[in-house]
């Protein structure tokens, strides 16, 4: 006869008593050994309706055999949080002594439910579940969350530092990156096109790494704020707040920018701690955002990050998208500050890669997986698209929260239409919210919209192919501009053009056109409302904009 498995020893590390209510009554234990080679934890469910429900539990109640199964039918809820269990199938196992504790594997749902708390006296005893519901009531959240796991997915959002443990996919390009920047390399520029995940890729790859290799770290998107000098300053004084370089020494924000915009990056920060370790990384997101700038917004930023005499332990890493790059290189202040440093190209992730997007996170949450063949369903949709990664970032996002008795359930992936669907159905959702029930007209809420679009300049870009840039929203009450955004940029007033309310007249540079569009002031001080006028080889109709630049001007 083999001899029976040895027992394992478990410590208790949290427990909740039983309360006036008759609730609680939980111990949390923790085994003192590595479980049995691959057990894997159950995965638990908070299910609001569970009446008559098939169940099973096991108990170890002293006697031969080691274990007892029960099969049981979950009943009513009681006030104590409690579930009723029957026993089922005319089966005289009973729930006595030895099944507390025990977890209660629902059938129907496909997880565990709750726990055996409580049995009657008697030949025919009733006996009680504790719901997992009041169980992730009486919890820790810390502990709470172990049983009802956090989203390792950020949909749309870039990866932050804090999210190094859910970032994979891009090991060796932020390797790659760090290397660079611990060289002699002064700047690094992280470029690629959009939504590849280069901001992910800085954020919550290569800060966290250098921060290891002690350098201080200070972030900013250029896309965000309204002066690169001024959001630095504000890093560097909550630091200083916080009296992380010891006993203040400075007085508030203005006064760390004013040392700034005398003495530099390295000197005020030498200042601030009061120690001469230079090392020092900016990471400046989104530095496309520079070509929006004044001349002399430019030539601050530029004269901070890259001053003639630098000292060796400043390093700067700039986030790019592709389609600046020849702007930027041509840019008579930033073309000089990006030669002097290296490029590194960020390139669509590969399909190996983004199996590790799809697959890692998960691994790491215990008893989550995925419906079988959804992972290869979901890498299949994928494909190649250089675009594809918000997407796919989006449709795991929403899958997460759809997420039934841990699993990533195929159905809910096909109700959402997949990688290429699940945004354009969110998208249209939001929109009917926006017009159909608030009452707010299409066409305003297009006005809106469109609004919050601006081609940057400089980017070169050419009909149907413009360059977006994003525009903060106007405040309450402000009508936004009363035109729509063209699809080009030659065919775009630039915001300087805006600023004066000249509106020339522009010939459209896209081979086989020949159209201009006269615009006109109609509306005094206030932005103007446009009128155009069209001839075109292609045989556009008078009093129609041709189709090459998509041109709607109201």
């Amino acid at each position: 006869m083999p001899e029976p498995p040895a027992g394992r020893v478990a410590e208790v590390v949290h427990w909740v008593g039983i309360d006036r209510h008759g609730r609680g009554d939980v111990a949390v234990l923790r085994l003192r050994d590595p479980a049995p080679e691959g057990a894997r934890p159950l995965p638990v469910a908070a299910p609001g309706e569970v009446w008559d429900h098939r169940t099973r539990t096991v108990g170890f109640t002293g006697g031969e055999p080691g274990e007892r199964w029960f099969r049981g039918r979950l009943g009513g809820a009681t006030a104590e949080g409690w579930l009723q269990l029957s026993r089922a199938d005319g089966q005289t196992t009973r729930i006595e002594e030895g099944f507390s504790g025990s977890p209660v594997w629902d059938d129907e749902v496909g997880a565990v439910v709750g726990l055996v708390v409580a049995t009657l006296r008697g030949e025919d005893a009733q006996a009680f579940v504790l719901h997992m519901r009041t169980v992730l009531g009486v919890l820790p959240p810390d502990l709470a969350s172990l049983l009802d796991p956090p989203s390792p997915f950020r949909g749309l959002a870039a990866y932050q530092e804090d999210d190094e443990d859910v970032f994979f996919g891009r090991h060796g390009d932020v390797e790659e990156v760090a290397a660079a920047l611990r060289g002699g390399h002064r700047a690094v520029t992280l470029y690629g096109p959009s939504g590849c995940g280069k901001s992910s890729v800085a954020r919550a790859g290569v800060v966290p790494r250098m921060r290891r290799a002690g350098y201080e770290v200070l972030v900013v998107d250029a896309g965000k704020v309204s002066s690169p000098r001024a959001a630095l300053a504000v890093e560097l004084y909550e630091r200083v707040r916080q009296e992380r370089y010891g006993p203040p020494r400075a007085g508030g924000v203005d006064e760390v920018e004013g040392r700034l915009a005398a003495h530099g990056l390295a000197d005020t920060l030498h200042r601030l701690r009061g120690d001469q370790d230079g090392r020092l990384l900016v990471v400046l997101d989104q530095a496309e955002a520079l070509l929006d700038r004044t001349d002399a917004e430019l030539a601050q930023t530029v004269d901070l990050l890259f001053p003639e005499r630098a000292a060796g332990g400043t390093r700067v890493l700039l986030t790019l998208r592709a389609d600046f790059m020849d702007a930027v290189l041509k840019h008579p202040r930033l073309g000089p500050a990006l030669r002097s440093g290296r490029t590194l190209p960020l390139t669509p992730m590969s399909a190996e890669q983004l199996r590790e997007v799809v697959v890692r996170p998960v691994e790491r949450v215990p008893a989550v997986e995925y419906d079988p063949g959804l992972v290869e369903r979901i890498l299949s949709d994928a494909g190649d698209d250089p675009g594809v990664l918000p997407l796919l970032g989006f449709v795991l996002g929403a899958l997460w929260e759809r997420r039934s008795c841990g699993r990533l359930p195929a159905a809910a992936y096909e109700e959402m239409g997949g990688v290429s669907g699940a945004l354009k159905q969110h998208a249209a959702a939001a929109w009917k919210a926006c017009t159909g029930t608030r009452g707010v007209p299409e066409a305003e809420a297009l006005r809106l919209l469109t609004g919050l679009v601006r081609v940057l300049p400089g980017s070169g870009r050419r009909c149907g192919a413009g360059s977006p840039g994003r525009r903060p929203a106007r405040p309450a009450g402000r009508s936004p501009a009363p035109w729509r955004r063209s699809g080009c940029s030659c065919c775009t007033a630039t915001r300087a053009n805006r600023r004066r309310r000249s509106w020339p007249t522009r010939r459209c540079s896209r081979p086989g056109r020949n159209w201009s569009s006269g615009w006109k002031s109609t509306r005094g001080s206030s932005p103007p409302a446009r009128s155009w006028r069209t001839t075109s080889t292609a045989g556009s109709a008078a009093g129609r904009p041709p189709t090459c630049c998509r041109a709607r001007c109201t």
